[in-house]
């Protein structure tokens, strides 16, 4: 126990270095409630609600809903059984690599898939009829190294604390008569907090959270300097209302941007066409985040959504590929990255 908590002390202070490699990679730490399945098909066991802790790394793909996911994590695990009398108890180190899904229309959603190896030490507690208890440590057992499938689901309840719940299937435990050899699956109920890398609360992205949150209340005003040819007002807002979700939209022309910032407090305009992507830069094609002022966002905002990728025509000329682009700028809105 006390390597396996020297372990994870070294893995915490060593993540923070790790995370400036990319600003989409992220880690946190985790607490959760482990309840072992030991029911109907297992009736000489009942369980016991036991506890984990661990650390958790993440990787966004670019401009993707995908994450790649992975948790180092310690669960203690206890059961009992009444024929004869023993109370188990299982030190479960494991390894879980996999992926997690951030589900874009529902904000703060996410389904997660992870296998990996675990570690599992046995004790378990004889108690005589006398009320004796001989404790001991489990010999001979053939899966102290399992392998196992976790899948589950979280939803953000407060900026960077997520709630998870999951189901643990082992997938070479064997019942014996006295204990489970080596882990029985689990279920767990848990608490993970984002603390660095791109899910850093810092005053930024907080800002930036807190704007984007009240845009989905209010209107988008999408300014058209598209190809007047191809995509007029009216073909651009067919699109935008197929493939944006995000807030309520409005396709205005250039002309009345002045108009709109004047009239109302207007939180943003997504402007269609050729501009600069940044100081210093050349124009480029896409759709750009500005914000009530018409001034171009900045990171960590999703301040830019390229349209030409080499294969096609400037100035929005290709419908299909227009659609792409305004859908992959929603689900950057949504995913905030």
């Amino acid at each position: 126990m006390k390597k396996i908590v020297g372990l994870l002390l070294f893995l915490f202070c060593f993540a923070p270095s790790k995370a400036q490699i990319s600003d989409d990679f992220y880690y946190g730490v985790g607490a959760n409630l482990t309840l072992p399945q030991v029911g109907s098909n297992q009736t000489r066991f009942s369980a016991l609600p036991g506890y984990g802790f661990g650390l958790n790394f993440g990787l966004r793909l670019d401009d993707s809903p995908w994450n790649l996911s992975s948790r180092i994590q310690y669960n203690r695990i206890f059961y009992y059984s009444e024929i004869p009398t023993v109370n188990v108890s299982v030190g479960s180190f494991e390894l879980m690599l996999g992926f997690q899904y951030d589900v874009v229309p529902v904000k703060g959603l996410d389904l997660f898939a992870h296998v990996g190896p675990s570690y599992n030490n046995v004790t378990e507690a004889i108690i005589s009829k006398t009320g004796l208890v001989y404790p001991g440590q489990v010999k001979g057992l053939d899966n102290i190294i399992d392998v196992g499938f976790e899948i589950g689901a979280g939803i953000q309840v407060a900026p960077g604390l997520k709630l998870n719940t999951s189901y643990s299937i082992q997938t070479l435990s064997r019942l014996e008569l006295e204990y489970i050899d080596a882990r029985p699956n689990i279920v767990k109920f848990g608490l993970y907090y984002t603390i660095g890398g791109s899910g850093t609360l810092n005053d930024e992205r907080a800002q930036m959270e807190e704007s984007l949150s009240k845009l989905q209340s209010d209107t988008l005003y999408v300014v058209n300097k598209a190809c007047a040819e191809t995509m007029t007002n009216d073909v651009l807002a067919e699109l935008f209302s197929k493939y944006y979700r995000f807030s309520a939209f409005k396709v205005i022309n250039v002309e009345e941007v002045d108009r709109y910032k004047s009239a109302r407090p207007t939180l943003y305009f997504a402007y269609v066409g050729r501009y600069y992507a940044g100081m210093g830069e050349p124009e480029s094609e896409g759709i750009f985040l500005l914000d009530h002022t018409f001034t171009l966002t900045e990171f960590p905002y999703p301040v830019f959504t390229a349209y030409n990728i080499g294969l096609s025509e400037d100035c929005f000329s290709e419908p299909d590929l227009s659609a792409r682009v305004i859908q992959k700028f929603n689900n950057r809105l949504f995913t905030r990255s």
